[in-house]
């Protein structure tokens, strides 16, 4: 399982939304912030550059800039999409200890 997918996976189940509905092109709030998040922790979990991001997520490079640039701001001031947000990142820290532990 690739970076891009776990992220997507943790985020489907943080944000309660479908993995396709995320790769869509629908612009409900939660889908989009849903996608966001996924973006920002792409990008900072994952170490993944903005093209590579775009490309694992079907948009433009500056469609990620302006959705990760959104995740950072809603970030403290929207707080069910906070708690949301650092509820996937635990998922993701989780996942990666489980699969160390079980390389050692």
């Amino acid at each position: 399982m690739t970076a891009p997918d776990k992220i997507l996976t943790a985020v489907t189940c943080a944000f309660g939304v479908a993995t396709a509905e995320i790769s869509g092109k629908s612009r409900l709030r939660h889908i989009t912030e849903a996608r966001q998040a996924a973006m920002l922790l792409m990008r900072d979990f994952a170490g993944m550059t903005l093209m590579e991001i775009a490309a694992a997520m079907n948009r433009t490079h500056p469609t990620v800039i302006h959705g990760i640039a959104n995740a950072r701001f809603l970030i403290g001031i929207d707080i069910p999409f906070t708690v949301c947000f650092h509820k996937a990142r635990c998922l993701l820290v989780s996942t990666n200890k489980l699969l160390h532990e079980k390389e050692i």
